[in-house]
């Protein structure tokens, strides 16, 4: 065999090697050229206290992030994870400051959690509204109770639980990274190992396929709405708990940096291809664009825009690599 014929069978084996691993592979070479950029231009993006601020920052946004994972895994979308979390947070703040025990606070909040997931599911998968509009409508609703029942009136009431959740440390590790750690063990564990994940990438990949197959679309579609409120509500206590006060509008930035940061990972829009792997490093980069980008401190004036830029030319450089290898 010739030189020629072993760089052939070389590079034969390497794209064989990338071709499955391109939607893994192309952000984390995206999060790899920004830590390296960022620890260039800047003193203090690779110290252990910046990198610290990091995973704590990371951690929430992870969070909120699973549930729309597996909603976009479903080629659907949910809006209202981000004012969803918002209102629990408010629910749980105003429980505190009326003083009832943090047990009913939890049971209350999740219960509400789980009810507004449920109302999405049905609404999209039952009544066959687009989840585009359900979850718009149901972002509008979240936003309006949070709004009415808190007069626009910040709440600076939090149980202790959560405060420690959302602040404390076990050790030298914070205890928000912990319940990232096992909100997104506990979905991947799901998406990867049960029936219910292999039934979500069929959904997702092909509805009527999965249907023919004997798979409930609909009940499959509302439980993972379910699961969504669920995260979101979480997040949303473990949220408030870190911000130490709630405001009708406390969480509500959390949409974009969401389905950003699950775009981004390479989770497709139009279902079927993605994992929490994928969402933990699109969430990885989303947080070190901003972080980057205050300690090189940018313009607030221009620092969404410049943002917003880098997300394309980084989304652009995802799907350009994933075509190249599917391609070759």
């Amino acid at each position: 065999m010739n030189r020629t014929n072993r760089d052939n069978v070389l590079m034969q084996g390497i794209l064989m090697w990338v071709k499955p691993r391109a939607r893994i592979l192309a952000p984390l070479s995206t999060l790899i050229v920004l830590v390296i950029y960022f620890g260039f231009v800047t003193k203090s993006f690779l110290t252990l206290r910046n990198l610290n601020n990091l995973l704590e920052q990371s951690s929430l946004l992870a969070i909120l992030a699973t549930g729309e994972t597996l909603v976009l895994l479903l080629g659907e979308i949910d809006l209202s994870f981000a004012n969803v979390a918002t209102l629990i947070g408010m629910i749980m703040a105003l429980m505190a400051k009326s003083q009832y025990g943090v047990g009913l606070v939890i049971i209350v909040c999740v219960v509400v959690a789980l009810s507004i997931g449920f109302i999405n599911g049905y609404v999209s998968a039952y009544l066959r509204v687009p989840s585009f509009m359900a979850t718009l409508a149901m972002y509008q609703i979240a936003y309006g109770i949070a709004h009415y029942v808190s007069k626009a009136v910040p709440v600076f009431t939090v149980p202790k639980l959560f405060s420690i959740l959302g602040n404390g440390n076990i050790g030298p590790i914070p205890w928000v990274l912990v319940c990232a750690v096992v909100i997104l063990g506990g979905i991947h564990f799901i998406l990867k190992y049960t029936r219910f994940g292999r039934y979500v990438y069929m959904t997702g990949g092909n509805r009527e396929a999965a249907r023919v197959s004997g798979v409930n679309v609909r009940l499959i579609v509302t439980m993972v709405f379910v699961i969504s409120g669920f995260t979101s509500g979480f997040g949303g206590m473990v949220g408030i708990g870190r911000l130490g006060s709630s405001y009708d509008n406390s969480l509500n930035s959390k949409m974009i940096d969401g389905i950003a940061a699950v775009v981004l990972g390479g989770t497709s829009l139009a279902g079927g291809e993605g994992s929490i792997l994928n969402t933990i490093i699109g969430v990885l980069i989303w947080v070190s664009l901003g972080i980057g980008l205050d300690l090189m401190h940018i313009s607030i004036y221009i620092k969404d825009l410049v943002r917003g830029l880098i997300l394309l030319v980084a989304l652009v450089f995802n799907v350009f690599v994933q075509r190249t290898v599917q391609v070759k």
